[in-house]
Order: structure tokens, then sequence, then C-alpha cells
């Protein structure tokens, strides 16, 4: 048999594969968008996934369809052949006397496959292969369309039904007694009242409610408004953070002694006496051990330590943000820099103003009247704040078990944990004495420091610069206008830088 002829027939078969190929592309396509469009949009009730699976099976079912309807026989690529090309059925012929023998044979086949050798393969048998492609299109067009139609979904109709709800008396029992409980507290006023009145307006809600999603609003509303009253109620929290972050190890232990979240029931004022003690040990100087002491040198560290824990609580007070009315922003900022001659103590960053050649002996009995004359008034404070706390979060405890619903997340303090260092000559935390060193409050920016001309931490700069001014605030430098406007001004700029 002629190779030419050979040549052809094998391409022809490849056709025939292509053909089929583009007819079940176009039959899977065409199958799978009709059943998708007719499910999505619920014309017929069965599951979205039949349509993948007769798609598919319109896949193989036309493939072999296909195949078998499309392939040529050798007589078929012959009568082709001779009918495409004008061969006077010159290859008909050559097929059919393929086996015979003889020159008149032979010169016969040759001649055919001459004429044959002149033939393209890719010409052959392609006038047709236009609706195969076009046919493919339009199966890929009507899967691409069902695709693009899918209804989306509608949330009413993946809702899960609302269960109904009835406030039991039992329930109503309890949270009017919560009510009257509140009411009758030591909270401070309005915070009181305010939550009374939020859980009466509750109770009235739930009355009413018949469903869960309606409970649920009633609650979540009255849990977030309590939580609100808590947080304004107590500068704790905002105070404490702000404490814990001083470089200076003295001032960390403060923050822990005012941490009334930490301290043991029934044992509250023994809980903050111990950590206010320690604080007052870490203020005395490491060479009172010593057998021969420089007691001026001592004196001199001391006074130089006392100045900046004041500076340290002071910046902590401004970065927590809190009312300079607060009751415990108060407390503290009498017992950084309390100068009043009629009382008979100071506050820590007075002494030295006021007993500048005192001898170490002599600061330390200062430093012992300013503890035991703020010891009082700093719980005082923190027990106002700490009562406010323990009714609004009793309340929310209490409607969490009424009603089985979630407990909200209470803010607590966030304690700097950190190792603490101490410095051998004064027993802090601070070293050298320099405010803020290595701490960073907001932002790890490095900036110019105008006194090394070095690239410091932001955080550095601004307390550094906060104690130069703060020596010259206690001073008649500045009027009563422009020492607020300067206090205003640490306080924007340490709240602005408060948080990344």
């Amino acid at each position: 048999m002629s190779e030419n002829f050979k040549r052809l027939r094998k391409n022809a078969h490849l056709k025939a594969v292509l053909k089929a190929i583009l007819t079940s592309l176009a039959a899977a396509c065409t199958v799978s968008g009709v059943m998708l469009f007719l499910t999505t949009h619920k014309i017929i009730d069965i599951a979205l996934f039949y349509s993948t699976v007769a798609g598919g099976g319109a896949l193989i079912v036309s493939f072999i369809a296909a195949y078998l309807i499309l392939r040529r026989s050798d007589a078929s690529i012959a009568r082709a052949l001779d009918a495409q090309y004008g061969l006077n059925e010159r290859v008909q012929t050559m097929l059919q006397y393929k086996d015979d023998q003889g020159a008149i044979h032979e010169l016969q086949r040759e001649d055919t496959d001459t004429a044959l050798g002149g033939v393209r393969a890719a010409g052959f048998d392609i006038k047709r292969l236009w609706i195969y492609i076009v046919a493919a299109v339009v199966g890929v067009l009507i899967l691409t369309a069902s695709i693009i139609l899918i209804p989306k979904d509608d949330p009413a109709d993946n809702q899960v039904p609302d269960e109904s709800f009835s406030i039991t008396a039992d329930q109503i029992l309890a949270v009017e007694l919560l009510i009257k409980e509140v009411a009758e507290s030591d909270m401070e006023s309005p915070y009181r009242e305010n939550i009374a009145l939020a859980l009466s307006e509750m109770l009235t809600e739930l009355k009413a409610a018949e469903v869960m999603s309606e409970r649920n609003a009633a609650l979540d509303k009255t849990n977030s408004y309590i939580l609100e009253q808590i947080d304004d109620s107590s500068s704790a929290v905002e105070i404490i953070n702000a404490l814990s972050r001083s470089s200076s190890s003295a001032v960390r232990k403060l923050a822990e002694a005012i941490n009334y979240y930490e301290w043991k029931t029934n044992e509250e004022w023994d809980s903050y006496s111990n950590k206010l003690a320690e604080m007052r040990s870490m203020l005395s100087h490491a060479d009172e051990k010593l057998e021969s002491p420089n007691t001026q040198k001592m004196a001199d560290d001391t006074r130089d330590l006392l100045s900046t824990v004041a500076s340290e609580i002071l910046s902590a007070l401004s970065r927590s943000a809190v009312s300079s009315s607060d009751k415990l922003y108060v407390a503290l900022l009498s017992f950084a820099q309390l100068n009043d001659e009629s009382l008979a103590y100071c506050g820590l960053g007075a002494i030295p103003a006021l007993y500048p050649s005192a001898q170490y002996s002599e600061l330390g009995v200062r430093i012992d009247e300013s503890f035991a004359g703020s010891r009082i008034e700093l719980f005082g404070a923190l027990e106002v704040l700490e009562k406010n706390t323990e009714v609004g979060e009793n309340a929310l405890n209490r409607i969490a078990s009424i009603f089985g619903y979630k407990l909200p997340k209470f803010d607590k303090p966030r304690m700097n944990n950190d190792e603490e260092e101490t410095d051998s000559s004064t027993g802090d935390g601070s070293g050298n004495g320099a405010i803020g060193e290595g701490t960073v409050y907001g932002s790890d920016e490095l900036v110019l420091d105008p006194f090394t001309g070095e690239y410091v931490e932001y955080g550095t700069l601004i307390d550094r610069y906060y104690r130069i001014m703060f020596n010259k605030l206690q001073g008649d430098y500045y009027t009563d206008d422009e020492k607020a406007a300067l206090e205003k001004y640490f306080e924007i700029l340490y709240g602005g830088f408060d948080e990344k």
C-alpha cells in the first residue's frame, strides 16, 4: 500500500479524534449547563451534584459515539481523496487492486502514490472542522451563562429558624434581685444608678421578647453598656498599665501594689501594704550594708532617685490620659509631688527640694513619712475603684448565670513581667537616674538625641525632655497659666503615642 496513502489515513484518524473531542466537549458543557440552570432555578428538584454527573456521562458517551461515527474506513478515505483532489478514482482503484501483481498494477500504484505525494495532510478533510469548533464554543458559553445566572443566596433562605423564648418567673425574680443589689451597692454615683436603670430596661425588653434573637439583642446591649460603666468608673487599668511600663523598678512595684485585680480576697490591705513595703525598700541605698558608707553620696543618690521616681509617676499619669480629677490620679499625684508644709509629710518628688542638704538618715525619715501619709489616701481611692469594678463585673456574671449567656471579656491590667535589673548604687532599675532609658512608649522610631548626637528610641527622648521641664515646673520659672499649658502639652504628647 502506498506510503503517502498511509500518511493521509493517519491524519484522517487524528482529525476524527479531534472532532470527537470537540463534540464531547460541546455535549458535556451543554448538558451540564442545562442541568445546572434547571437545578439552581428549582425547575427540577434534584441535587446539584447530578449536573456534574450528567455532564461527565455526556462527555464519555458522546466521545465514543462521535469517534465511531466520524472514523473513516480506507474506502471512505480513498473516495474522499479522489473527490477532493480530482484523481479520477485512482486512489480507489489502487486500494481495490492493492494485492494484485503485474506491471500494469505496479505502474498504477506508482502513479497514484506520486499524485498523493503532492497532497498536504493538513489540508485534507478539514472542510467541516469549523462546525465542531463552533459547537464546542457554544457549549462552553451555555455552561458559563448557567454559572453566571446562578441565583444569589437569600440570607433568609439560609437563616436558622429562630427559637422561641419566654422569660421564666425565676429569671424575672433573679433580675429584680440583681437590680435591687446594684441600687443598694457601694458603687459610686451615677454609675450605680446607670447600671440599675439599664438592668430594668433589659428586664422590660426580655419580658416582651418572643424569640432568642430578641433575647440576645437585649443581653448584648446591656452587657456592652455595663462594660462602658465599669470602664468609666475606674481608672485603675489605664494607670496601672502606664506605671507598669516605667523604666523604674520601684514604680513598677507601685503598679503591682495598686493592682487590686490581684489582691487576695479578704486580705486586700495586706496585699496592698506588702507590695508598697517592697517599693519602699527599693528606695533604700545599697551602701547601707557597708561598714563605712559615704553618707553624703548616699543622700545625693537618694535625692536623684526620688526625683526620678516622682517624674516617672507623673509621666505615667500623663500617658494614662486619665482625668486630673480622678481619685486615684489625685492620690498618686500627691504621693509623687505633694508640697504642703501644713501637712506632716510631703510627696517623694518634693523631698529633694524641701531638704536639699538633709543627711541620708533624715531623708529616710521623710520617705517613711511620705509612705505613711499617702498609704491611706491611696488605699481609699483604690477601694472606691475596686468596688465600682466589683459591682459591675458581678452584674455581668449574674446575667451570664441567669440566662446561660456568654460572659464578656473584662479589661484587666497588662502588667510588665520583664525581669527587673537593679542598680547597685540606688537599688532601683533606673540606673543613673535618666527617665525612660530603653523604654518605648508607643513608638520604636529612632530620632536624633540633641544631648548625645546619637539616634535613640523616641520614648527615651520624650521622658528626658519631660524630666527637664518637670524640674522647672516645680519652681516659679513659669506662670500658672504656662504651667497648665505645658502639662496639657505633655498629656497630649503622651496620650497620642500610648499605643502603636
